[in-house]
C-alpha cells in the first residue's frame, strides 16, 4: 500500500506539474503574473487529486508567502496580480495560511494606497478564526487594524490597539513587529502632541533596529522622528531625518515609502513657510505614487497642495484644490484642515455664509474628537471665528476671540518647548536590556531544548538513558556552579557612577567566569581595551566636567555598538575593557573599526557649544588555551594598547606573539 502511494503521488505531482506549464508556443501568451505561479497552480493541482497531500502543500504556500514581504514593497501590483490569480489556492487550506495570504493581500493593498480594500482584508483576517494562528502572526493584523483606525478618525482606539501590540511584541521578543509598531504609534501621539512620549519611543525602537541591522525598520524610524520633529517646529531636525529616510528607502526600492518620505519633506517645508520647495515635493509625491491605483494618493497630495496655497495667502489656487481633494475620500481630521481654510478663504472673499458653514464642518468633525482636545488642530478653530466676524463686520467680537487664541497659543508654545528640553535629556540616557537576565534567558532555553532531545532519544533507545542521566547531572551542576557564580557576582556594587557602564571588579569578574565556559564549549573569546588619548589634556583644556561628559559619551557610543550578549567597563579614569563571548578574530576587529571610526567622527562641545574631537587608542587579544585566566587575557590586551600609543595613537594594535614581554 505504501509503495502504490508513492508512485500514485509521483504521477500525479508529474503531471499537475506539466499542466501548469505553458507549451513553448504559447509560452508568449501567458502573463507574467501567471508564470510566476505555475509553483502554487501545480500546489493546487495536487491539492485537488491527492488530498493526501494538502497538509504539505500549505506549508509550502505558507513559506512562500513568509517570505514575500520585500516583494510587497518593492513591486506590490504585480504581488497583488499573483495573489488574486491564485486566490482558489486557499480556500481549502488551513487557518494560519488564510491569514497570511490576507496579511500580504493587505499590504499590497496599502503600498498601492488602495486603502479601503485593505481595511477589508484586515478585517477580514481578524473576523476569521485566529485559534490556530501565530501569536506574531495575530499581532500583526491587529497591528494594521490600529492603522485602520487611526485613519478613520478613531484615534484613542488606534492607539490603545498599537500599545497593546506593542507590550506583546516585547513579550513574545517579535522585535521587528515591536519596532513597526512603536514608529507608527509614536507619529500618532506626535500628531497629538504628546512629543514627549514619542520621542522616547522612537529612542528605544532605534537602538533595537540597529542591532537587528534591518535598513527598512531603520529608515521607518527616521521617518517616523522626522513626522515628531515637524509637529514640534525643529523644522532642520525634520528635514534631515526625512532625506536620511528617503535615501534609504530609495535604495531598498520601497515605493511607498519614497513616497511618504517625499510627503513628509514637503509637509515640513510647509509648515517652515518655505512654500515652493513645499509645492515642489507635493507634486513630486504625486509623480512618485503613480504607479498605485489607488485614489488616496491623490487625497494626500491635492490636501498638500491646497493646504500650501492657502497657507501663503493665495485662494485663487487654494479653493479649486480644497475642492478636488475634499473630491477624494480621506480622513475626517484633514478634512477639518481643508474646511478650515475654506472658511479663510471664503470669508475673505466677503462669502460669509460659505465661510461659516465651511468653519462650522470642521468644528463638527473635530469635536467628535476629544483627543484632539487642546492640541494645535483645536486651537485654530477660534483664529477662523475671529477671522469670520472680522469679515462679517464684528471686530469687537474678533479682536476678544482672537485675543483667546493668542494666549492658548502662547501657552501651547511654552509647553511645546518644556517638552521639546525634556525630550533633550531624555535623548542622552540609554535604558540597557540586564545582561545576566539575557544570559539566564538563553541558558535557560538551550537547558529545555536539550531536554526535549534527551526525552525523544530515550523513545527509541534504551541505552542513551544512562548518558540522558548523565548530562542531565552535568546540566544540574552547571546550573549550581552558575547560580553560585551569579550570586558572587550579583553581590558586587557592579555599577560605574560616571559611566553607567559596569565597574573594573564586575567586568574582571564576568571574564573570570565566562572563561571556563567559553574552554569547555571551544568558543571564542576576544577582549577590547581601550583608551581615550590625551585624557588629561583635555581636562586641563576645558576642565573636569567636560572630561567626565566626555567619557560619558565614549560609554554611550560604545555600548551602542556590542550585542547584547557583550558588556563593556569602565576599569580606570579613561580606560575601558569590552568583553567578547563567541566571536572569532575577525569578527572582534570589526567592532573595534567601528569603535575607532565612531569616536573619531563624533564632535564633542563644552557648555558653551565649543566643538572639539577625540581619539581613542586600541588593544585587542583573543583567548586561547596557553592562558590560565583572565589576567593573562588582559595582560595581552595591555601590550597591545601600549604599542597602539607608542606608535602615535589614535589606532587599533591586535596581540602578537611579538609583544609579548621578553
Amino acid at each position: 500500500m505504501v509503495d502504490s502511494l508513492t508512485t500514485h503521488r509521483s504521477v500525479e505531482s508529474a503531471a499537475c506539474i506539466a499542466a501548469s506549464e505553458p507549451s513553448p508556443v504559447d509560452q508568449e501568451k501567458v502573463p507574467s503574473s501567471v508564470n510566476h505561479l505555475k509553483s502554487l497552480l501545480a500546489l493546487l493541482c495536487l491539492i485537488v487529486t491527492a488530498p493526501a497531500l494538502a497538509q504539505l502543500d500549505a506549508q509550502t504556500m505558507r513559506r512562500d508567502l513568509v517570505d514575500m514581504e520585500t516583494r510587497v514593497h518593492r513591486e506590490p501590483m504585480q504581488v497583488l496580480e499573483e495573489l488574486e490569480a491564485a486566490a482558489s489556492l486557499f480556500d481549502d487550506v488551513d487557518s494560519e495560511t488564510q491569514l497570511w495570504y490576507l496579511l500580504r493581500r493587505g499590504q499590497a493593498h496599502n503600498a498601492l494606497f488602495m486603502y479601503e480594500e485593505f481595511q477589508q482584508d484586515i478585517e477580514r483576517a481578524r473576523s476569521a478564526r485566529l485559534s490556530g494562528a501565530g501569536p506574531e502572526l495575530v499581532l500583526w493584523l491587529n497591528t494594521y487594524a490600529g492603522i485602520n483606525e487611526i485613519r478613520s478618525g478613531e484615534l484613542r482606539r488606534g492607539i490603545e490597539i498599537l500599545a497593546d501590540v506593542v507590550e506583546q511584541a516585547l513579550n513574545i521578543d517579535a522585535q521587528r513587529l515591536y519596532v513597526f509598531a512603536v514608529q507608527e504609534l509614536a507619529f500618532t501621539r506626535g500628531m497629538l502632541e504628546q512629543y514627549n512620549t514619542s520621542l522616547q519611543e522612537l529612542q528605544l525602537a532605534y537602538q533595537v533596529a540597529l542591532k537587528l541591522e534591518q535598513q527598512d525598520l531603520i529608515a521607518m524610524v527616521n521617518d517616523a522622528y522626522a513626522a515628531v520633529y515637524g509637529y514640534m517646529g525643529d523644522y532642520p531636525r525634520s528635514i534631515e531625518y526625512s532625506m536620511k529616510a528617503l535615501e534609504s528607502f530609495q535604495k531598498l526600492g520601497y515605493r511607498e515609502h519614497v513616497a511618504s518620505a517625499i510627503q513628509g519633506l514637503a509637509s515640513t517645508f510647509r509648515y517652515s513657510g518655505q512654500w515652493e520647495q513645499a509645492e515642489r515635493y507635493f507634486q513630486e509625491y504625486l509623480r512618485s505614487t503613480a504607479y498605485a491605483p489607488g485614489e488616496s494618493r491623490l487625497y494626500y497630495g491635492n490636501y498638500g497642495l491646497a493646504l500650501t496655497f492657502a497657507e501663503q495667502g493665495d485662494c485663487e489656487r487654494a479653493v479649486p484644490a480644497i475642492g478636488l481633494a475634499l473630491g477624494y475620500d480621506g480622513p475626517e481630521d484633514y478634512d477639518a484642515e481643508l474646511l478650515k481654510e475654506l472658511a479663510k478663504c471664503e470669508a475673505a472673499a466677503g462669502n460669509i455664509e460659505a465661510a461659516q458653514v465651511a468653519y462650522e464642518a470642521a468644528a463638527s468633525i473635530l469635536g467628535a474628537m476629544p483627543e484632539l482636545e487642546g492640541t494645535s488642530w483645536m486651537l485654530e478653530l477660534d483664529y477662523v471665528r475671529s477671522i469670520i466676524a472680522f469679515q462679517s463686520g464684528k471686530p469687537e467680537q474678533a479682536y476678544e476671540i482672537l485675543d483667546v487664541y493668542q494666549r492658548s497659543y502662547i501657552e501651547q508654545m511654552d509647553q511645546r518647548s518644556s517638552n521639546r528640553m525634556n525630550m533633550l535629556r531624555a535623548g542622552l540616557e540609554s535604558e540597557r536590556k540586564d545582561l545576566e537576565i539575557s544570559l539566564l534567558e538563553r541558558q535557560a532555553e538551550v537547558n529545555r531544548l536539550q531536554v526535549e532531545s534527551h526525552q525523544s532519544a530515550n523513545q527509541t533507545q534504551r541505552y542513551l538513558i544512562i548518558l540522558v542521566v548523565a548530562l542531565c547531572l552535568m546540566v544540574l551542576a552547571g546550573l549550581m556552579f552558575q547560580w553560585r557564580s551569579n550570586r558572587r557576582i550579583l553581590a558586587l556594587s557592579h555599577r560605574d557612577g560616571l559611566s553607567g557602564l559596569y565597574n573594573r571588579a564586575y567586568t574582571f569578574a564576568y571574564l573570570e567566569d565566562v572563561i571556563p565556559r567559553i574552554a569547555v564549549e571551544s568558543g571564542g573569546l576576544s577582549v577590547i581595551l581601550i583608551d581615550i588619548d590625551n585624557f588629561k589634556a583635555i581636562n586641563d583644556s576645558y576642565g573636569h566636567p567636560v572630561g567626565d561628559s566626555v567619557i560619558r559619551e565614549v560609554s554611550n557610543m560604545g555600548a551602542s555598538l556590542l550585542r547584547n550578549r557583550d558588556i563593556m567597563g569602565r576599569i580606570g579614569g579613561e580606560e575601558f575593557l569590552c568583553v567578547l563571548p563567541r566571536t572569532t578574530s575577525e569578527q572582534c576587529a570589526q567592532v573595534a573599526e567601528r569603535l575607532l571610526a565612531a569616536i573619531a567622527n563624533h564632535r564633542f562641545k563644552t557648555a558653551e557649544g565649543e566643538e572639539f574631537s577625540v581619539s581613542i587608542s586600541i588593544g585587542i587579544a583573543d583567548y586561547d588555551s596557553t592562558l590560565k585566566n583572565a589576567d593573562q587575557l588582559y595582560a595581552r590586551a595591555d601590550r597591545a594598547l601600549y604599542q597602539s600609543k607608542a606608535s602615535g595613537k589614535g589606532r587599533i594594535t591586535a596581540f602578537t606573539p611579538s609583544l609579548a614581554p621578553g
